[in-house]
């Protein structure tokens, strides 16, 4: 009689996550899954392949929760385009290493470029219903709306700097404002 399988591959998937979530990526090696198991290798290689693949499975299920982050920390009372930029933000506080491995990664070609999240079209809606921004300008809007929150995520996930809600809420503002008096006065070649 065989034996008995005592973890499904999601299993294997959801104790990567968490040594991720822990220890961040570098520290994820088919060793730490499975003492996060408490089982052998062998059992690792059963659904799944190998690292590379383990590896690949974590940033779905990063992607996912974040997703779902996202979605379920959205505040109902501001625009969903800043709520989005407070919840990224929230992200990088609440889940460190998880915001590294999706945000602060190596990426190929194929990964590269905002166009390539399936909300974009979505979002450049929401920034020409709530500017004045022809739809390249919000392009370009987004892009630097994106590099600004990215880099205050940077800071918070890496502990370079401590913001409350209220200092996020007002920085976001001061940017989207600046921002979309600088692309509607037409003055971006300066």
């Amino acid at each position: 009689m065989p034996p008995k399988i005592r973890f499904q591959k999601e299993d294997i998937i959801t104790a990567a996550v968490d040594v991720v979530r822990a220890d961040g990526l570098d520290s994820l090696n088919a060793r730490a899954i499975a003492a996060k198991l408490g089982c052998s290798t062998q059992p690792l290689y059963r659904d799944l392949r190998n690292m590379e693949e383990i590896r690949e499975a974590v940033v779905t299920r990063a992607q996912q929760h974040y997703q779902d982050y996202v979605t379920h920390n959205t505040i109902v009372s501001i625009s969903p385009y800043k709520s989005a930029g407070l919840a990224f933000l929230r992200f990088a506080n609440d889940e460190k290493e998880l915001f590294k491995l999706l945000f602060m990664r190596e990426r190929s070609d194929s990964q590269q470029g905002m166009e390539s999240d399936p909300i974009y079209p979505y979002v450049l809606e929401q920034i020409t219903q709530a500017t004045p921004l022809t739809y390249e300008q919000a392009r370009t809007f987004h892009l630097h709306m994106s590099i600004y929150s990215h880099g205050l995520g940077v800071m918070i996930a890496t502990n370079y700097l401590k913001f409350n809600e209220d200092e996020l809420s007002d920085a976001l503002s001061v940017q989207f404002q600046s921002l979309k008096l600088y692309l509607a006065s037409d003055h971006q070649s300066n």
